[in-house]
């Protein structure tokens, strides 16, 4: 899919990371700088001023990675904060590891970076939960969701099933959460969550 979209728009896709990492270091520039000049490979500019410029000082970036080397380094090097969906705690114990080695190695304080999970969720009894679960990935992606499960975090079971996997993940340092509701019925998911999970994390609804 990301190899279509790409074409779509007449950029190659080995052009993707190189791209992100180019427009990252000048969104910095511009947000900081009077004036920004740059001969960079995708987008050279001369002279160019953003004004006004942002009150929040710095902006934090928040920079998506899962498994992927280069993605795990940029973000050691340029990112805020971490957000991935790896599907296990093992997973996210290893992206964390290659994160910290990397901002070793530069210099950085890898604590001031936030990680954060984002996890797909359906709360409802297995059965239905599945059954909704799969109708969502299907529309979102068009993949069942037994080859989604496989690449995403996916919570798809009653609220104690959520829970367990929350508290796995915090303990392994995640320390900040965003939730999707796999699910069509987003304020029913909504509610259920608020009651049934924020409490067992020691948050009141």
């Amino acid at each position: 899919m990301y190899i279509q979209e790409h074409a779509a728009v007449g950029v190659p896709i080995e052009e993707r990371a190189p791209r992100l990492e180019e427009g990252l270091r000048l969104l910095r520039a511009l947000w900081t700088q009077d004036e920004v000049s740059s001969e960079g490979q995708f987008y050279p500019l001369r002279q160019v001023a953003l004004e006004p410029k942002p009150l929040q000082r710095p902006i934090p970036i928040w920079i998506s990675s899962n498994w992927v080397q280069r993605g795990l380094w940029r973000l050691a090097e340029m990112g805020d904060a971490w957000i991935t969906n790896v599907p296990s705690t093992n997973v996210f114990r290893d992206c964390w590891q290659k994160i910290q080695e990397r901002a070793a190695h530069i210099g950085r304080d890898p604590d001031c970076i936030i990680r954060c999970l984002y996890i797909s969720v359906n709360l409802n009894t297995e059965d239905e939960a599945l059954r909704e679960g799969d109708l969502f990935m299907q529309a979102y992606y068009s993949r069942p969701y037994e080859t989604v499960n496989k690449q995403l975090l996916c919570v798809f079971g009653p609220p104690e099933k959520c829970v367990e996997t929350i508290l796995k993940y915090r303990d392994e340092g995640a320390n900040y959460f965003i939730l999707r509701f796999a699910s069509a019925h987003q304020m029913e998911q909504l509610y259920r969550f608020t009651e049934s999970v924020l409490p067992c994390l020691g948050y009141e609804p």
